[in-house]
């Protein structure tokens, strides 16, 4: 029985249409699986990209942190060397680096800066040590405790008169009437020592020999040191 050819023209150009549709899906699906891995592949290298320019960062910040540590750690040095070569000049390093080490101006300060400070420390102790004998002897008379009420007076001029003008002197570079200043206020300091150590009052001895004993200490240190500036 032969084919009608209508029929024939019909069938081919129905498989034509159907091999055409198949053929537009799988290349739609190919460039989608390429579009795909491409991507992928892009976003890989974003996230790869974006670490490695994290990694860059962090590596510049560990840097500067580091490079910042090294540089406070040779200042600290330097100004570490420069108490100490200032204690080592006195005639008791023991006093003086102990006093300037805890001292945050310390940190900053030159020679004359570490003078002042040491002064500041003298007035600091003689101010206790007046306290002190004001605790035990302000309310009685001076017949009673005729010492102790002197080097309460004598401890107060070197408070409010020789110290402060042992600093006004050295601000304004007159290291001579600093260092004379300074002198007399550590005599003072020792003078009242050696005589609140012959006090009637015990506790009073006891409580201000110690303190009197630094006040002449300090005094003595910023001498020294006024001494290696003129």
């Amino acid at each position: 029985m032969e084919s009608d050819p209508g029929n024939q023209n019909e069938d081919l150009r129905g498989m034509i249409q159907i091999t055409l549709a198949s053929a537009s899906a799988k290349a739609n699906e190919t460039a989608q699986g390429i579009i795909g891995r491409n991507v992928d592949a892009l976003w890989a290298l974003e996230v790869l990209c974006t670490k490695k320019m994290w990694i860059y960062v962090v590596f510049i910040l560990h840097s500067i942190i580091i490079s910042s540590s090294h540089s406070s750690a040779s200042n600290l040095k330097e100004e570490d060397n420069l108490m100490t070569k200032v204690c080592k000049s006195t005639r008791n390093f023991t006093i003086c680096y102990s006093h300037l080490k805890f001292d945050n101006r310390s940190l900053n300060a030159d020679v004359k800066g570490l003078a002042r400070i040491i002064i500041e420390k003298a007035e600091r102790h003689a101010n206790t040590s007046v306290a002190v004998v004001n605790i035990y002897t302000g309310e009685e008379p001076s017949s009673r405790y005729p010492v102790e009420k002197k080097c309460r007076g004598d401890i107060h001029r070197l408070m409010y008169g020789l110290l402060p003008e042992a600093i006004r002197s050295l601000d304004s570079n007159d290291y001579g009437g600093a260092k004379k200043s300074i002198q007399n206020a550590a005599d003072i300091a020792d003078a009242c020592k050696d005589e609140l150590a012959r006090s009637s009052h015990g506790s009073l001895r006891k409580r201000t020999g110690r303190s009197f004993r630094i006040v002449h200490s300090l005094c003595l240190v910023a001498l020294d040191i006024i001494s290696t500036l003129g």
